[in-house]
Protein backbone atom coordinates (compact mmCIF):
# COMPACT_ATOMS: atom_id res chain seq x y z
CA UNK A 1 0.00 0.00 0.00
CA UNK A 2 1.28 3.45 -0.88
CA UNK A 3 0.77 6.79 0.83
CA UNK A 4 -1.66 7.75 -1.93
CA UNK A 5 -3.73 4.61 -1.23
CA UNK A 6 -3.92 5.53 2.45
CA UNK A 7 -4.99 9.09 1.63
CA UNK A 8 -7.66 7.83 -0.78
CA UNK A 9 -8.99 5.45 1.86
CA UNK A 10 -9.10 8.34 4.30
CA UNK A 11 -11.01 10.55 1.87
CA UNK A 12 -13.58 7.84 1.15
CA UNK A 13 -14.14 7.31 4.85
CA UNK A 14 -14.43 11.03 5.52
CA UNK A 15 -17.00 11.30 2.73
CA UNK A 16 -19.09 8.61 4.41
CA UNK A 17 -18.61 10.26 7.79
CA UNK A 18 -19.61 13.65 6.37
CA UNK A 19 -22.76 12.18 4.85
CA UNK A 20 -23.65 10.60 8.18
CA UNK A 21 -22.94 13.95 9.88
CA UNK A 22 -25.43 15.74 7.62
CA UNK A 23 -28.01 13.08 8.42
CA UNK A 24 -27.37 13.56 12.15
CA UNK A 25 -27.55 17.35 11.79
CA UNK A 26 -30.92 16.96 10.07
CA UNK A 27 -32.15 14.69 12.88
CA UNK A 28 -30.97 17.21 15.47
CA UNK A 29 -32.98 19.87 13.65
CA UNK A 30 -35.98 17.52 13.69
CA UNK A 31 -35.38 17.05 17.43
CA UNK A 32 -35.55 20.81 17.94
CA UNK A 33 -38.80 20.92 15.96
CA UNK A 34 -40.23 18.03 17.99
CA UNK A 35 -39.23 19.63 21.30
CA UNK A 36 -40.67 23.00 20.28
CA UNK A 37 -43.91 21.42 19.08
CA UNK A 38 -44.26 19.48 22.33
CA UNK A 39 -43.66 22.67 24.29
CA UNK A 40 -46.16 24.74 22.30
CA UNK A 41 -48.91 22.13 22.12
CA UNK A 42 -51.57 22.15 24.79
CA UNK A 43 -52.35 18.53 23.89
CA UNK A 44 -48.87 17.19 24.75
CA UNK A 45 -49.11 14.43 27.30
CA UNK A 46 -46.50 12.53 29.29
CA UNK A 47 -46.13 9.82 26.64
CA UNK A 48 -45.39 12.41 23.92
CA UNK A 49 -42.79 14.02 26.19
CA UNK A 50 -41.10 10.69 26.86
CA UNK A 51 -41.07 9.68 23.18
CA UNK A 52 -39.79 13.14 22.16
CA UNK A 53 -37.06 12.92 24.79
CA UNK A 54 -36.01 9.48 23.58
CA UNK A 55 -35.86 10.72 19.98
CA UNK A 56 -33.64 13.64 21.02
CA UNK A 57 -31.40 11.33 23.06
CA UNK A 58 -31.02 9.01 20.08
CA UNK A 59 -30.03 11.83 17.73
CA UNK A 60 -27.34 13.04 20.14
CA UNK A 61 -26.11 9.44 20.47
CA UNK A 62 -25.90 9.11 16.67
CA UNK A 63 -23.87 12.33 16.51
CA UNK A 64 -21.57 11.10 19.30
CA UNK A 65 -20.98 7.88 17.36
CA UNK A 66 -20.20 9.88 14.23
CA UNK A 67 -17.65 12.17 15.87
CA UNK A 68 -16.03 9.24 17.67
CA UNK A 69 -15.82 7.26 14.44
CA UNK A 70 -14.24 10.26 12.71
CA UNK A 71 -11.61 10.58 15.46
CA UNK A 72 -10.93 6.84 15.33
CA UNK A 73 -10.59 7.01 11.54
CA UNK A 74 -8.11 9.89 11.76
CA UNK A 75 -6.03 8.01 14.34
CA UNK A 76 -6.16 4.82 12.26
CA UNK A 77 -5.00 6.59 9.13
CA UNK A 78 -2.20 8.23 11.12
CA UNK A 79 -1.25 4.76 12.35
CA UNK A 80 -1.19 3.47 8.78
CA UNK A 81 1.02 6.35 7.68
CA UNK A 82 3.27 5.78 10.68
CA UNK A 83 3.60 2.09 9.79
CA UNK A 84 4.36 3.01 6.18
CA UNK A 85 7.14 5.33 7.35
CA UNK A 86 8.58 2.55 9.54
CA UNK A 87 9.03 0.35 6.46
CA UNK A 88 11.65 2.70 5.03
CA UNK A 89 9.14 4.29 2.65
CA UNK A 90 9.59 8.04 2.44
CA UNK A 91 6.34 9.79 3.32
CA UNK A 92 5.42 13.39 2.57
CA UNK A 93 5.72 16.30 4.98
CA UNK A 94 1.93 16.46 5.02
CA UNK A 95 1.76 12.85 6.18
CA UNK A 96 4.35 13.54 8.88
CA UNK A 97 2.32 16.54 10.09
CA UNK A 98 -0.84 14.42 10.04
CA UNK A 99 0.82 11.77 12.21
CA UNK A 100 2.06 14.44 14.63
CA UNK A 101 -1.41 15.96 15.00
CA UNK A 102 -3.18 12.65 15.60
CA UNK A 103 -2.94 9.81 18.09
CA UNK A 104 -1.82 6.92 15.86
CA UNK A 105 -3.26 3.56 16.79
CA UNK A 106 -5.53 4.88 19.55
CA UNK A 107 -8.44 2.55 20.26
CA UNK A 108 -12.02 3.46 19.41
CA UNK A 109 -13.74 5.44 22.14
CA UNK A 110 -17.26 6.85 22.20
CA UNK A 111 -16.11 9.61 24.56
CA UNK A 112 -16.01 12.92 22.66
CA UNK A 113 -13.33 15.52 23.21
CA UNK A 114 -14.20 18.54 25.37
CA UNK A 115 -15.57 20.78 22.59
CA UNK A 116 -17.58 18.00 20.97
CA UNK A 117 -18.95 16.97 24.37
CA UNK A 118 -19.91 20.56 25.14
CA UNK A 119 -21.71 20.85 21.81
CA UNK A 120 -23.62 17.59 22.30
CA UNK A 121 -24.52 18.52 25.88
CA UNK A 122 -25.81 21.93 24.72
CA UNK A 123 -27.95 20.34 22.01
CA UNK A 124 -29.39 17.81 24.43
CA UNK A 125 -30.04 20.38 27.18
CA UNK A 126 -31.73 22.82 24.81
CA UNK A 127 -34.00 20.08 23.49
CA UNK A 128 -34.83 18.59 26.89
CA UNK A 129 -35.49 21.97 28.49
CA UNK A 130 -37.93 22.74 25.70
CA UNK A 131 -39.78 19.51 26.49
CA UNK A 132 -39.58 19.39 30.28
CA UNK A 133 -38.85 22.99 31.34
CA UNK A 134 -41.50 25.14 32.98
CA UNK A 135 -43.58 27.32 30.69
CA UNK A 136 -43.60 30.97 31.62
Amino acid sequence: MTELDIWQTFQMSMTASGTFFFGCAFLIWVGFRVSMNIRNSEESNLLMKIIGSLFCLCTVWFMAVNVSFTAWNINSIAGGLQYLASTEVVISDTAQDFIASANPGAPYSIAPNAIQGLFLACVLLMQQLQIWGPKK
